[in-house]
């Protein structure tokens, strides 16, 4: 018998795929209001991708906050 994953796309998907996706949401939000348009639709992005593709939203997650530490550190 195959182990079924929860969040294969499925309707629901699990309780981390929802975090990720609402912590996608609220950067985005938090980036808008910043006024930085660019890393907001990136995370926007990001967060429709999500649901299909957890390990693309990690990345662009992961991208993004590796071009904010770059910025810090000049």
């Amino acid at each position: 018998m195959a182990y079924k994953n929860p969040s294969d796309g499925k309707k629901g998907g699990s309780t981390l795929g929802r975090l990720n996706l609402l912590s996608l949401i609220a950067q985005a939000g938090l980036a808008w209001k910043r006024g930085n348009m660019k890393r907001a639709g990136l995370l926007l992005g990001a967060a429709t991708v999500a649901r299909k593709s957890r390990k693309l939203s990690y990345a662009i997650q992961g991208l993004l906050t590796l071009d904010s530490l770059r910025k810090r550190m000049k």
